[in-house]
């Protein structure tokens, strides 16, 4: 081989090299896998199976036991990667609030057509701002009020970049967790579970717009087609405003046990909540206000549902309510649920339709973010990707319609809905 052609050779063989490495570079800094968790918060086991998890992912484990407050976890974060702004895959939390601070929030609302600022329903936290890196640090400092962020036009997203997921345990129990979480992976595809809905409304309207017996089987099943799987449908029979698709049983804590028995499967409910519990609201005739009727608690969910693995979809509000472990979804995490869609708020039901068309769902209608969540599982995708597309896409039809009065209450599902459970 003559000295011009070896050279030749050799630059082509050293540009191959060089774009080899260059591929090998990119994807080390691509669908990164941000992960939240305390040192101090967490056994030796803990973090073994902490590492087991991030192992599958391209992953930048976090340590944020020297953080004072949620601001401080994001504006490190936000410091170390917001260079990889398009290339971060979510962010995965192990622990409480007090092992990983959350951000905290007052409820501040207001209907265009009121000069009324609706702040009743108080403070409370959420992970929503670590979707994203729009804000400016200095904006989280004081408690996150939407009519303010709208009032002032303060630098603020609504919209999720990546996912977000928290693990609501803490020292002692996440390798429990884990091994739960394998487990049943190793033996079932979510997307391939019976759901059993429990529906009660709590509008109090004869119609019952937010029953989702109705969404289920009339919109989901019957008209878009979205449902792969069997369900069943229960709901609450009695008092004014019974549910009418309601065909497998009345909304009882027998029937969720006898579906827990049978197999694993998805559950998906609602009705009131609170930080402890889920109840049955009954509207009696001639009664001024609902009855709560004892559904499953803190005290009893992992004895009624002990029998068989299940996930949790719920549209119910508090039931993650402080991020802590004396919730009924941290506690449910300690038994035999998998994952949970829950709310560390109220969620309103402002502008829900259950017999909205699909064109008319991206109205300011919960239902559309519900209708998006089981449209993705149909896909394939996974629940917690589902959840954070249908997140997406629900906040971006509410930022489009700001013309609709109720887009501020719709806002605050946001920051209020959240994923519990591992990044998948």
């Amino acid at each position: 081989m003559s000295r011009k052609k070896t050279f030749k050779f050799i630059s082509l063989f050293c540009f191959f090299i060089c774009l080899f490495f260059s591929f090998l570079a990119i994807k080390k800094n691509y669908n990164i896998l941000i992960v939240l968790f305390n040192s101090e918060s967490v056994t030796a086991e803990d973090f073994k199976y902490i590492n087991k998890y991030c192992n599958k992912f391209n992953y930048r484990l976090i340590d944020v036991k020297d953080c004072e407050d949620a601001v401080d976890v994001y504006s490190l974060i936000k410091t170390k990667y917001s260079h990889f702004y398009n290339k971060i895959k979510g962010v995965q939390i192990f622990g409480t609030k007090e092992d990983v601070p959350a951000f905290k929030c007052k409820f501040s609302c207001k209907m265009l057509d009121s000069d009324e600022v609706n702040d009743y329903y108080g403070t409370f936290y959420s992970d929503f701002c670590y979707s994203n890196f729009v804000a400016d640090a200095e904006d989280l400092k004081d408690p996150i009020k939407i009519y303010y962020i709208e009032k002032n036009k303060t630098k603020f997203s609504f919209v999720p970049k990546w996912q977000v997921a928290r693990v609501l345990l803490t020292r002692g129990q996440i390798a429990k967790y884990i091994k739960k979480h394998e487990d049943f992976y190793s033996k079932y595809n979510p997307n391939e579970l019976k759901t059993s809905v429990f529906s009660c409304t709590v509008l109090d309207e004869p119609k019952t717009p937010d029953d989702m017996c109705y969404f289920m089987k009339e919109k989901l099943d019957n008209e878009f087609k979205l449902l792969k799987t069997k369900y069943s449908l229960y709901g609450n029979k009695l008092g004014e405003f019974p549910i009418k698709y309601a065909e497998d049983g009345d909304f009882t804590a027998a029937n969720i046990v006898r579906e827990n028995k049978q197999e694993p499967q998805n559950f998906m409910i609602s009705t009131h909540g609170f930080k402890q519990q889920i109840v049955q609201s009954i509207k009696w005739p001639d009664e001024e206000k609902d009855h709560m009727y004892k559904f499953l608690s803190v005290n009893n969910i992992n004895k009624k549902l002990k029998h068989n693995y299940y996930t949790l979809n719920t549209w119910c509000c508090y039931l993650a309510q402080g991020l802590d472990q004396n919730t009924i979804i941290s506690k449910a995490m300690r038994g035999k649920c998998i994952d949970a869609i829950a709310a560390t708020n109220i969620l309103s039901n402002n502008g829900s339709n259950n017999t909205a068309s699909a064109l008319e769902l991206e109205n300011n209608n919960p239902f559309f973010f519900h209708y998006e969540f089981y449209k993705n599982l149909a896909q394939g995708n996974t629940r917690s990707q589902s959840f954070f597309n249908a997140k997406k896409a629900y906040a971006k039809t509410i930022v489009h319609h700001k013309d609709l009065g109720n887009y501020q209450y719709n806002l605050h599902n946001i920051l209020s809905l959240h994923y519990f459970g591992l990044i998948a």
